[in-house]
């Protein structure tokens, strides 16, 4: 009898430890000179400079989660999709944007001149609605299927597996 429940604790181990290994962590990583489209609300299109795509569905900020991620390889083919999608921190800040004829502002105490400071390099992030998200980046998702996965270069950005 005892034999029997250990070997039933066991089996039901089993079976919940294959199901936890059936969610693949993924991460995509966003090398500097990253772009950014937005084809309709809720959507984004990460064009990395490989030419491989990452379209994000399901959020207006990009502090939460992704609801659904599918990375395209140049020729357009899908890699991998992947749910739960999210920037992984510190790389995203709230952006506050002024109108051009602001010329001075207040951030606690100080008053500072507007123009008086440095442009960011173009390239070294990318503008999503309000928020910046600094490059490089990650974004980490689990992965629902993978189709003809190439090994990655390390000296290349795009997939990386975890």
């Amino acid at each position: 009898m005892k034999m029997k429940s250990a070997s039933l604790i066991v089996m039901i181990f089993m079976v919940c430890a294959g199901m936890l290994a059936g969610a693949i962590e993924q991460e995509v990583e966003l090398p500097l000179g990253t772009q950014v489209e937005t084809p309709a609300a809720g959507q984004l299109i990460l064009v990395l400079p490989s030419g491989q795509r990452l379209e994000l569905e399901g959020v207006t900020s990009i502090q939460a989660e992704f609801s659904r991620c599918i990375l395209r390889g140049p020729g357009g083919g899908i890699l991998m999709h992947g749910i739960r999608a999210k920037f992984l921190q510190p790389a995203t800040e709230k952006l506050v944007v002024l109108p051009a004829e602001i010329r001075l502002v207040a951030l606690g105490d100080d008053v500072m001149w507007v123009r008086q400071s440095a442009p960011v390099p173009p390239g070294s992030y990318i503008r999503i609605n309000e928020e910046v998200v600094w490059l490089p980046a990650k974004i980490h998702f689990l992965k629902a299927g993978a189709q003809a996965i190439p090994v990655p270069n390390p000296k290349k950005p795009g997939v990386v597996p975890r």
